[in-house]
């Protein structure tokens, strides 16, 4: 997950940074305009002032984003374990939205940190049952059985049940038993916790995507009227 936030932020900087670049070229090429027009006495000073400010501005933007990429370099570095060259935006991910219910399913099964809590679940429980056996008395059941002469009225043969208690000290098998059970009702809290957690995250980036497809297309009519704006003024 951090391998690709950083990847994707890699992106977006660059991407920034390349449009910083046209916009300081942009107003570079305005500032020479005012030059020409303040030189012709065509536009007052005041405006070649306020161009300026404006060029040095998109300097400053450009120099900002350029470290804020680097930044981002390094921690994607610092995630994947090894420099990294060039970088692209990569194919269009086939996704498609799923009821609620089904999705956070999907996302729970999915999670390896949740099968990680799952399994220490079991540990649990299996460790509640070997304390509880070693609480419980032993029960034994033998044949004895003597080799050669054996003096006048005892048995040859003999079988005997034989029961073995060993609580520890201080009922320490109890205690054991008792803290087994705490762990177990841990680890079970941390999964429900865990649930809402993956439960919330879903939904929230469900919804911050849904709003993102939705910007798409009001973003791209509000960039092309801009530059129609920006054509008229320069013509």
């Amino acid at each position: 997950l951090q391998a690709a936030a950083s990847y994707f932020e890699v992106i977006r900087w660059e991407s920034r940074l390349a449009t910083a670049k046209l916009n300081e070229a942009e107003h570079l090429r305005l500032l020479e305009l005012i030059d020409r027009r303040v030189k012709s006495e065509i536009s007052p000073v005041a405006d070649r002032t306020l161009t300026a400010a404006r060029y040095q501005q998109a300097i400053s933007e450009r120099i900002q984003f350029t470290r804020s990429l680097d930044e981002a370099r390094i921690a994607l570095e610092n995630a994947v374990g090894e420099n990294v060259g060039s970088t692209e935006m990569p194919a269009a991910l086939v996704w498609q939205a799923k009821p609620d219910p089904e999705a956070v399913e999907v996302a729970l099964n999915y999670s390896a940190e949740r099968r990680k809590m799952l399994q220490q679940i079991e540990v649990a429980q299996a460790q509640i049952e070997i304390n509880k056996a070693a609480w419980q008395p032993t029960v034994m059941v033998g044949v004895r059985r003597a080799a050669g002469n054996v003096p006048l009225g005892i048995d040859k043969e003999k079988a005997f049940v034989s029961l073995q208690f060993s609580p520890g000290p201080g009922l320490s098998a109890k205690s054991t038993v008792e803290s087994a059970v705490s762990r177990l009702e841990n680890a079970k809290s941390s999964v429900a916790v865990l649930d809402k957690q993956l439960e919330y995250r879903l939904k929230s980036s469900v919804s911050e995507l849904k709003a993102l497809v939705a910007q798409v297309e009001p973003a791209k009519a509000l960039s092309e009227a801009t530059m129609e704006v920006v054509d008229s003024y320069l013509r």
